[in-house]
Order: structure tokens, then sequence, then C-alpha cells
């Protein structure tokens, strides 16, 4: 049996945003994370717009801040993804 998590510090608002960009071919997952982060506005959860040899269809998930991504912010966007059921 795995050990179980460590905990992750709860971000604050000095940590900046996220922007989590999930590839089309995702669908399921992105509607789990939207509805993880809903009305939390540290994190921006938005589907892949790129078309053609620009999408990320072949990538299983982007994340990438508004800038320097804080550590901290890192660490708890992690957690959550992670905790997330898997894809079906």
């Amino acid at each position: 049996m795995p050990p179980p998590p460590k905990p992750v510090a709860e971000p604050t608002a000095s940590d900046g945003r996220c922007l989590i960009i999930v590839p089309r071919n995702l669908l399921a997952r992105f509607e789990r994370l939207t509805a993880r982060f809903a009305g939390d506005a540290r994190v921006l959860v938005r589907l892949d717009a790129r078309a053609g040899d620009r999408a990320a269809e072949g990538v299983d998930l982007c994340a990438v801040g508004g800038g320097p991504l804080s550590p901290v912010l890192a660490a708890w966007v992690e957690a959550q993804i992670s905790a997330l059921e898997p894809d079906a």
C-alpha cells in the first residue's frame, strides 16, 4: 500500500495564479478539473484552443502559471489534480 500523501500548504493570494490547459481530447478531465476549481480565483482551467500541429493532444496535461509559478501554488494544484478520479 502506498504511503498517504503528504499534507500540502494552502496557497494564498500572494502565491499568484495558475492556468491549467487541458487537451481537447480529454474532455472528461476538463470537466472534473473545472468542477474542482470552480470559484477558486487562483486557478483557471481552459481547453486547449490550438489546432493542428500546435494542439496539445499528445500531452496528458499542461499546467502553466501566469509568470513564475509559486512552488506553494504548484504543489497545491498538483495535489488537487492527483486527488481527482482517474480518466475512465
